[in-house]
């Protein structure tokens, strides 16, 4: 029957806080008519009540920092520690974006590296045979690696917009040719990264030239026509460069609207011939340098064994393998004769100068970020923003995210009573937010190896394991119902169902969270949050509810929520019960899962 329960919640509210409307006032202490949404407004046991019935008015009652720069964490995060958290409400919005542009990411390549050696170290000493499978390096040494990071990093900000980009730019180890090369998994994570704060121009050039991708897209040992052997250009890569990465399947307008021909069509960016044209370009790459199962001073060639090759380094241009007659796409000439790796620096140039760009990749990034259904307005600052950073500069990637995330549409308190604000929370990121508040009790000898298999079995979701190269949801998906009826986009509630519902209602009722695993060797029951410095609160069920608000919600609480959460754990006598009902009804909520 709870099960039922908390799946009813999941259905039936998540669209309603896309859709809330009404004056809000955000503080104060609940006074008619006003709504209490703020954090701080229930007197504690320790502390006086001091707020006025008019504190509502004069913004007395408010804990405004901690709403702001808790919706910015929720925006730009995959969850923030509480104490980190107490810091970075000391600082704007903006000074902290600028702050974590500065802090270093760790190179993932040797993190994953080190993390296997410990993990199989630390499963010997347990007493588990890991003599099988100790050569080859998969996904799960990847994970491993990535979720150690993820639950402890303060490089927030990239991490976040890495993930944001790999959901774009799709390699998925859905797939044997990422899965079983773990090498570039990690050095396709550090490119991410990298490009963060880089020039878009050069995230799209080293896209194209990672062996992952390559394999991925099956232009790697993609050869030049052959005639006599009834050989061509593959041209998969060639259709999703701009399909997917660049330009998208329609030209647009700066704002992301349809420009449309004189019958009132949209107008294609390009034709089938333009990606035979382009795939031509992308001929003649394969292994930049030798792997993992070949001596390192092996002469690397065209044709070379995925095996064989060094998934760590960029593909290399093999001339003889390179369609070299002159090529033509969305307007340009590519002259013949030129070297293979010109040919693709100048069709790279050409397409990231294609005006599509900024509002395709603009208004993708938004969604991800902020909101499924950005207006115009939005959409063409970010793009005018891409096309030119103040500087005279296009695509600098840190501004475009700067546009994104001081925008009054993600930033002020008006937008969130508009009724198409709003987006539903993935659940990978629900997930590490949740770790993240809290933190995660390792297990008797002082580890944590995880990889992160609690979210991919209980969601079907796990970071670079999209199930094709159209990512987990798709941007322009609009679920039946409210959304779709209002001509709305929800792009996350493609992942939404009746299966993820229930199984996301099982996960957060209890202490148990992470799976403990020690990479293809030994899975071992679960690591559990540490929740215990919310035991104060335990037996006051206001106090208690407002530190909730406070690490989750960010003010956004509402009283009905508030009601049925208060039910729950009225009827629950054990404090730790009572504190992980509170969480795990809160995390059903719409003002949870919605993020407004």
């Amino acid at each position: 029957m709870k099960q039922s329960f908390y799946v009813f919640i999941c259905f039936n509210l998540l669209s309603l806080g896309l859709f809330a409307q009404g004056t809000i006032t955000y503080g104060g202490r609940g006074i008619k008519p006003y709504q209490v949404i703020a954090s701080d407004q229930a007197k504690l046991k320790e502390t006086p009540d001091t707020l006025k019935d008019d504190s509502a008015m004069d913004g007395t009652g408010m804990d405004y920092n901690w709403y702001n720069m808790g919706r910015l964490m929720r925006q730009a995060t995959l969850g923030v520690n509480f104490n980190d958290m107490k810091e970075f409400v000391k600082m704007t919005p903006e000074k902290w974006i600028d702050e974590q542009f500065k802090v270093p990411s760790p190179n993932m390549l040797e993190k994953m590296l080190e993390i296997r050696k410990e993990a199989r170290a630390y499963a010997a000493s347990l007493g588990y045979d890991s003599k099988e499978d100790t050569v080859v390096i998969r996904s799960e040494d990847f994970y491993m690696a990535w979720w150690n990071h993820s639950l402890k990093n303060k490089d927030y900000l990239n991490q976040r917009m890495a993930y944001v980009m790999s959901q774009i730019f799709v390699i998925s180890s859905m797939s044997d040719v990422i899965s079983e090369h773990a090498y570039g998994m990690a050095s396709f994570q550090d490119m991410l990264v990298r490009q963060v704060t880089g020039n878009f121009k050069n995230l799209l050039l080293e896209i194209t030239l990672h062996p992952s991708m390559g394999m991925y897209l099956s232009h790697f040992n993609n050869s030049k026509t052959i005639p006599e052997r009834n050989i061509h250009p593959d041209e998969n890569y060639a259709r999703e460069i701009m399909q997917l990465f660049t330009i998208g399947l329609h030209q647009l307008n700066i704002d992301g609207s349809l420009k449309r021909d004189s019958l009132g069509n949209p107008i294609p960016t390009y034709t089938q011939k333009d990606i035979k044209e382009l795939a031509k370009v992308f001929t003649g790459l394969s292994a930049g340098r030798a792997g993992q199962f070949s001596n390192p001073n092996t002469p690397v060639k065209f044709g070379f064994d995925r095996y064989q090759t060094d998934f760590s380094v960029h593909m290399a241009m093999y001339e003889d393998w390179h369609e070299y007659g002159g090529k033509s796409f969305l307007g340009l000439y590519i002259p013949s004769g030129q070297k293979g790796m010109k040919d693709i620096e100048m069709a790279v140039e050409h397409i990231f100068r294609h005006p599509n760009v900024g509002p395709f990749i603009g208004k993708q990034l938004i969604q991800k970020l902020v909101t499924s259904n950005p207006s115009p307005a939005y959409i063409k600052k970010v793009a005018e923003t891409f096309n030119d950073n103040g500087k005279g500069v296009r695509g600098d990637m840190a501004a475009v995210f700067k546009a994104i995330l001081l925008h009054p549409e993600a930033r002020s308190c008006e937008s969130l009573q508009s009724p198409t604000q709003g987006k539903l929370q993935e659940p990978l990121v629900r997930f590490l937010e949740r770790a993240r508040n809290y933190k995660v009790i390792p297990d008797a000898n002082n580890k944590i190896f995880t990889d992160g298999g609690s979210a991919r079995w209980n969601f079907d979701q796990n970071y670079m394991q999209a199930p094709s190269v159209f990512n987990f949801y798709q941007p322009n998906y609009s679920p039946n119902g409210v959304l779709r009826n209002n001509n709305l986009l929800g792009p996350e509630f493609q992942m939404h169902n009746s299966t993820s519902s229930l199984r996301w209602a099982n996960s957060v009722m209890g202490p148990d969270w992470l799976i403990n695993y020690y990479g293809r060797i030994q899975r071992e029951g679960f690591y559990e949050l540490d929740i215990s410095d919310l035991g104060i609160y335990a037996n006051d069920p206001e106090a208690l509810l407002n530190q909730l608000d406070k690490r989750f919600t960010r003010g956004q609480l509402t009283s009905r929520t508030r009601k049925l959460i208060k039910y729950n754990i009225d009827r629950n006598l054990n404090t730790k019960n009572r504190i992980n009902s509170a969480i795990g009804i809160l995390l059903l909520s719409p003002e949870y899962n919605i993020l407004k």
